[in-house]
């Protein structure tokens, strides 16, 4: 029995078509977060990723302290199944046009093309709604990151790079990305700093004059938030805007009021107030 017919008779779906999948004796269930692109006067969601959530006879357990303690074949089998949930729960967002952001790497290997095309044939999604995410692309060679991103790009989707801490330039180009993701920790720690301000402004800016689209992550306070609009980054997500919720219950807002989640907070550098102009506008 091959990998994928494994993870298709482990996804079952309830009686008003939410899916869980069964290993062992855990539930795993799918929980998704709100990618939002700014306007003038909205934050509106546009994409969403997929996180797993586990349960056992009902209880939560903590994914990674879970997936860390299998052996490594179960591991492999784990997080590929929990890929194949969040295709299949896509639809159960409850919002309609979201394009899925779907992380292709991760510590314990790469999700083949193969996979993620019998994934879309299952569901039907288009592969023009899928952004496939290379995390810590600055662990890869630089014609691993171009293999990577020409075979899934060959299926129909875009690709988005993201490493943990400060953005490698020379890794970004190698895989000629459509979204570049920065990391929500080491945004935290720049955005408490004029000068990493201004050199993280600069560096956003570059990556939108050459056509890549800039996603924030982690932005968890309103004045993290007026940090990253100043930026002039495209995309935005993190606690802020809401935490993953699962699949087939209340769907987060789909449209935010800009004004009133700007309003409020303090204690990060305010580009205005450190009078640096900014020069690129939010898309």
């Amino acid at each position: 029995m091959t990998m994928m017919t494994s993870i298709d008779l482990a996804i079952s779906a309830d009686e008003i078509g939410i899916r869980s999948a069964r290993h062992g004796e855990m539930l795993l269930r799918s929980a998704f977060q709100l990618i939002y692109r700014t306007s003038d006067d909205t934050f509106e969601g546009i994409a969403a990723e997929g996180f797993v959530r586990i349960f056992r006879s009902g209880q939560t357990v903590e994914p990674l302290s879970y997936l860390d303690h299998l052996p490594a074949q179960d591991h492999v089998f784990a997080t590929r199944l929990a890929t194949a949930l969040h295709i299949a729960n896509h639809g159960n967002i409850g919002i309609d046009g979201l394009d899925h952001i779907l992380a292709i790497r991760s510590p314990v290997g790469l999700i083949s093309p193969e996979a993620v095309s019998h994934l879309l044939t299952e569901t039907g999604m288009d592969a023009s709604r899928l952004i496939c995410l290379v995390r810590d692309a600055v662990s890869l060679q630089s014609h691993e990151i171009r293999t990577i991103a020409d075979e899934f790009r060959s299926l129909g989707a875009r690709i988005a790079m993201a490493s943990s801490g400060q953005p490698d330039l020379q890794a970004i180009r190698s895989g000629r990305p459509d979204i570049v993701s920065i990391d929500g920790a080491w945004f935290r720690r720049v955005c408490l700093n004029v000068s990493a301000m201004r050199l993280l402004c600069s560096f956003v800016g570059g990556l939108r004059a050459d056509g890549i689209t800039v996603l924030i992550d982690g932005i968890e306070t309103r004045s993290q938030l007026r940090a990253a609009v100043d930026t002039g980054a495209d995309l935005l997500r993190g606690y802020l805007f809401g935490r993953p919720q699962l699949a087939g219950t209340v769907p987060p807002d789909a449209v935010l009021d800009r004004a009133k989640l700007l309003s409020g907070g303090g204690g990060v550098v305010s580009l205005f107030d450190a009078g640096v102009r900014r020069t690129h506008q939010a898309g």
